[in-house]
């Protein structure tokens, strides 16, 4: 019994795995999670108990059959009745169907289970929250996107390109400086995807990188349905050390940091956390509702293709048209009129955090019946002016803000 046993406790613990890397924000697993596993793997369990024990049943029989005959001798006969039951307990057999067990459980919860794993999550590229190209090459299937995820790498990018281009040259030179020697436009861009990289490198806990982990829920604020106006209440959870701060309390603890405030982080690490903080805060479903884990467990079909709402988001209205984000960045930066970027330079993220969640309340979800969530060319057209102001207004703030801490 040892070895179906133990290909039971590692049939479980490599299903929590694949959930638990497929959902970052640390919600409960639901329970028709562990009820669909436990099914399955009962079923395909005892599939192969029983055809073990039937072949098992066979051999002992046969044995008898040659011991009766008196050709228990010839070479190559199992010797007795032990022998035929070990033959049917063997490694061979049990492994097989231990490991058959495993993978057709993880395929039907990851597959199948409604509203869970794969069958909820399609994959990022290029990567968003939660890591680098290279982790998710290495975790392959089991990361695809069930997190939480704020805009895409391009997103981020293209924020950044067009904050870089806001700033003034002596503030150029002191955010280059902080990022490293030698830095430029190119470095601040890709600091922007910094913290999602990190957030990645988080999941082995290197000690190293300890000071980082109270920032991972960071990247998102969850507030409840049909609120009038958002608050910072229940913002940052936890006491002192232990405190994990939502999106609006750490970009204000970021610029703290860069202003002289005494932290562990470095001004470099403050620094790449807030230009990343600014972009997430201005994704409308990183402002949006908890129960849902901002549209992540939302499926709908965009164009036919089984996807979630958060992805739409984040990637879709970035990729539908084929426009290169460098090409965007700097069309978005060109129709900025003074007046937008008079009304846009404010410092208070509890106000674009407020925008966001308006976003989600007006626009975000589809009109249409639940089981009618279609995206296509309409709701795209729709939605894509929102998409590209609420990019442009991330530039512009981040600039506005390191103009000032900066200079």
């Amino acid at each position: 019994m040892r070895r179906p046993l133990f290909t039971l406790l590692a049939g479980i613990g490599f299903l929590f795995t694949l959930w638990f890397l497929s959902n970052q924000q640390g919600e409960a697993p639901p329970v028709r999670f562990f009820l669909w596993s436990g099914l399955s793997f009962m079923a395909v369990w005892s599939g192969v108990e029983f055809v073990r024990r039937f072949m098992a049943r066979r051999v002992a029989q046969l044995n008898e059959a040659v011991r009766a005959a008196g050709l228990d001798k010839e070479p190559g006969m199992v010797e007795s009745d032990s022998e035929a039951q070990n033959a049917g307990n063997g490694s061979g057999a049990t492994e097989a169907g231990g490991l058959g067990a495993v993978v057709l459980l993880a395929l039907g919860v990851g597959l199948f289970a409604p509203g869970q794993g794969l069958a909820a999550t399609p994959e990022i590229s290029p990567f968003g929250e939660g890591g680098s190209e290279e982790f998710i090459a290495s975790v392959g299937v089991a990361r695809s996107l069930a997190t939480p995820v704020p805009w895409s790498a391009a997103g981020h990018r293209l924020v950044c390109r067009i904050a870089w281009n806001l700033l003034s040259a002596e503030v150029q030179a002191e955010v280059a400086e902080v990022l490293g020697p030698g830095a430029t436009g190119t470095e601040f861009t890709d600091g922007c995807v910094w913290a999602d990289q990190i957030r990645a490198q988080l999941s082995a806990a290197p000690p190293e990188l300890e000071h980082l982990a109270r920032y991972t829920p960071a990247h998102y604020v969850n507030f409840e349905p049909g609120l009038a106006r958002v608050t910072r209440d229940g913002c940052t959870q936890g006491e002192g050390l232990e405190q994990t701060p939502c999106v609006i309390d750490a970009i204000d603890e970021m610029v703290g940091i860069l202003e002289g405030a005494p932290s562990p982080l470095t001004k470099g690490e403050a620094l790449r956390f807030l230009i990343h903080f600014v972009g997430d805060v201005h994704q409308p479903l990183h402002s949006g509702y908890g129960d849902d884990l901002g549209g992540n467990r939302v499926g709908v079909s965009v164009m036919g293709e089984e996807r979630n709402l958060h992805w739409v988001w984040d990637t879709f209205f970035l990729e539908h048209d084929g426009e290169p984000w460098e090409d965007r960045a700097d069309r978005l930066l060109e129709s900025l009129t003074a007046a937008e970027k008079e009304a846009w330079e404010t410092e208070d993220p509890l106000v674009w955090a407020q925008e966001s969640y308006v976003l989600v309340e007006s626009r975000v979800y589809p009109e249409a019946e639940r089981s009618d969530w279609y995206i296509g060319q309409e709701y795209f057209d729709r939605n894509i002016l929102a998409v590209e102001r609420r990019l442009l207004a991330a530039g512009v703030r981040l600039a506005f803000l390191l103009n000032r801490v900066f200079g």
